[in-house]
């Protein structure tokens, strides 16, 4: 096989990968983003919960404090 055959449908091949990741995103549904919203809260939670788990027992025990 030459290297310009090669390359040809290597293009090609990318390019039928890049269409169907832009259908993907056309079919967006608010299902998609309620989904993508929590897993923003999701994170946040996981964020505070290693921050709590790291944090020195005085700065916990403060935070709880003023909650």
């Amino acid at each position: 096989m030459s290297l310009f055959l090669f390359l040809v449908l290597a293009i090609v091949a990318l390019a039928m990968v890049g269409s169907m990741g832009k259908k993907d995103k056309e079919s967006a549904t608010p299902e998609m983003g309620r989904m993508q919203d929590e897993l923003f809260r999701l994170r946040e939670r996981v964020n505070t919960l290693e921050r709590i788990v790291t944090d020195s027992d005085a700065g916990l025990s403060r935070d709880i404090r003023k909650l």
